[in-house]
């Protein structure tokens, strides 16, 4: 199976509260611009099986994606929503949600191509899961930039990262101290 995970479309920080947050204006607009990149690439014309967050920033993103790019409909599947958003979910809890469900659609996928909108979370707790990476309270922290793709492969039972964190070639939005 060959996994991309995507991350959301941005946001409206200063509103930014809550699981039902919109996607900013801005984050529209980068959103039709990626989506049309990428379909003129190709990179999406052999995608079986589309999934997405049940939080409305994922949802948003996926119906603009889908506006621009002909993919299999999104499935909404809460199992990729955000960490701690569930109730009283720890990291730990979180990460062995995530790795459970990638695991499951690796097999219900083998040997397909699938697509995730997803969270900056899920995306984190895939790498600190299926590289088994050991957590403590104070650590450096990956934090992958709005609508970049995480690609893994899985193979013969052992999952291979591809790729991690690629967005279209623009200038960085963060800020660097």
């Amino acid at each position: 199976m060959d996994l991309t995970l995507i991350r959301h479309a941005a946001v409206d920080t200063a509103v930014a509260r809550g699981d039902e947050v919109a996607v900013s204006t801005r984050g529209r607009d980068d959103t039709v611009e990626w989506a049309r990149s990428y379909d003129a690439s190709g990179r999406f014309e052999a995608v079986a099986a589309c999934y997405v967050s049940a939080l409305r920033r994922a949802q948003e993103t996926a119906d603009l994606i889908a506006a621009e790019i002909a993919l299999p409909p999104f499935v909404i599947d809460p199992r990729l929503n955000e960490i701690g958003t569930e109730d009283h979910e720890t990291l730990e809890r979180g990460i062995t949600r995530v790795v459970a469900r990638l695991n499951e659609l690796a097999d219900q996928h083998a040997g397909e191509s699938i697509v995730a909108i997803t969270h900056a979370g899920v995306i984190v707790t895939s790498l600190l899961g299926l590289f088994e990476i050991p957590r403590r309270a104070r650590r450096a922290w990956l934090e992958p930039d709005f609508l970049s793709m995480t690609r893994w492969i899985r193979a013969d039972g052992r999952w291979t990262l591809e790729s991690y964190n690629v967005t279209l070639d623009r200038s960085p939005r963060r800020k660097t101290s």
